[in-house]
């Protein structure tokens, strides 16, 4: 049982969902997680015992939990860009995580849940982030987007920029499956990227989007993302998995495209995304299987098969007296 430090809380973890990174990890094919180390950083659960020095949790509390952890104090943090901070570890990357009975987090980390969002949902605050974070480095928003990847990341970046205003969002994957989800979710046009050209249809179509999304992190997604961009226009780099890539960076200079990383979230993106779902703004419900924790190395495995249409499992851990509203929501 781990015993919490001063300013920290112990967290009865509730429900916790399987990122892709997380895959990644349990798949080999990222440094990021060197074992041993207890992964899962989407996560929401009940507060069970708190460190001395804690003023803003209390035993009882139903939170969710910011899992990005900076020095609060660098020219970053003091300016709200803590995910910037050089000194920033992430629960469950560098330190353990909340795949797990019980974790301990800064105390600082946790929000508070409403009654009425359950804790599954209260899972995905932090996938939601990301996407909010990532739409909100565009001001204006554009009206005219394109997402490349409609996985976790892609189908919660279209629902933000739907809220944001954004009048026709173009879903491109290789998933037929996915697709569908995009459309359900509000994608006035999808594209098989492995049946169709997406570059010439969008560029006859609309002669190019404003902006990109691209949330894969491929060579190849990325250049097909600069390539429907217009002259002037804006590539969001979101996807994480390719390392070093080649770009035609000619193409980039010649017609003043920006290309612009976008990393986790800042508190403010925490809340906002909290605030979305609390709402009931963002719908969860079409992509999401919930499993008890107990099947969460056969979740790991059915994800990495690729044989089912699964986008995002989230995995519980609840007593006994909540067990009828897990399987309600199973249904």
């Amino acid at each position: 049982m781990p015993v919490p430090l001063p300013g920290e809380v112990l967290i009865a973890m509730r429900s916790a969902s399987i990122c892709g990174s997380d895959l990644h990890a349990y798949q080999k094919s990222t440094p990021r997680r060197r074992p041993p180390m207890t992964m899962g950083h989407e996560v929401s659960g009940e507060i069970a015992a708190c460190g001395r020095e804690v003023r803003n949790a209390a035993v009882g509390d139903r939170v969710t939990v910011l899992p990005l952890i900076s020095c609060r104090k660098c020219q970053f943090c003091t300016s709200g860009r803590e995910n910037l901070c050089p000194d920033r570890t992430v629960l469950g990357v560098e330190r353990d995580g909340a795949y797990a009975e019980y974790f301990t987090v800064p105390a600082h980390l946790v929000f508070r849940l409403p009654d009425h969002l359950s804790y599954p949902e209260a899972a995905l605050v932090e996938p939601l982030a990301v996407a909010v974070h990532a739409v909100g480095k565009l001001q204006p928003l554009p009206e005219t987007a394109a997402i490349i990847g409609a996985g976790v990341i892609g189908l919660f970046t279209l629902s933000v920029l739907k809220i944001g205003g954004a009048k026709n969002i173009i879903a491109i994957d290789i998933d037929d499956y996915k697709l569908n989800l995009a459309r359900q979710l509000g994608a006035t046009l999808t594209i098989h990227l492995q049946q169709d050209d997406p570059v010439s249809r969008i560029q006859k179509n609309n002669g190019g989007v404003e902006a990109c999304f691209e949330a894969v992190g491929l060579g190849s997604t990325l250049n097909t993302a600069l390539h429907i961009t217009q002259n002037g226009g804006s590539v969001v780099a979101i996807g994480m998995t390719g390392g070093k890539m080649e770009v035609d960076f000619l193409d980039v200079v010649a017609r003043e495209v920006r290309i612009l990383g976008t990393y986790c979230y800042t508190r403010c993106d925490f809340e906002y995304a909290l605030n979305l779902l609390a709402a009931g703004q963002i719908d969860t419900s079409l992509f999401t299987q919930i499993l008890p924790f107990s099947e969460a190395i056969a979740a790991f495995d059915r994800l990495a098969n690729h044989k089912e249409n699964l986008v995002k499992i989230v995995l519980t851990n609840v007593p006994e007296r909540e067990s009828n509203v897990i399987k309600a929501e199973r249904r």
